[in-house]
């Protein structure tokens, strides 16, 4: 099954798209809009280099925990799949996990670690 082999399932990925959509929106949202046209034209004549993996993360990360609210859509969905209330969340990535499965983790991988 997918909780057994860690895979996402459809719709875990959906909402993990959704939620993406979501920041994305809200990024533009609270731009100018003649910024976005101007970088939109120099997307076009710039050459990129390689970001590194870690600052893509954090950038999103940072986009994530500013959106993070436990009334705001994406997180009532995330919660949703691990059978617990966003309303009852009281700390950033609680949406991913139940109670046991967390409990777990940290029990067979990190803690033996901190002794």
């Amino acid at each position: 099954s997918a909780e057994e082999d860690g895979s996402i399932d459809g719709s875990e990925a959906e909402g993990l798209e959704v939620a993406e959509a979501v920041l994305a929106q809200r990024s533009t949202e609270k731009q100018s809009p003649m910024v976005l046209e101007l970088l939109k034209n120099l997307q076009q004549c710039a050459v990129y280099t390689d970001t590194p993996n870690s600052e893509t993360n954090r950038k999103l990360w940072n986009a994530y925990a500013q959106s993070w609210a436990t009334d705001a859509d994406f997180v009532e969905r995330m919660s949703r799949h691990v059978q617990r209330e966003a309303k009852e969340l009281s700390f950033v990535g609680e949406e991913w996990s139940d109670a046991a499965s967390l409990r777990e983790v940290l029990e067979d991988w990190l803690l033996p670690h901190l002794a």
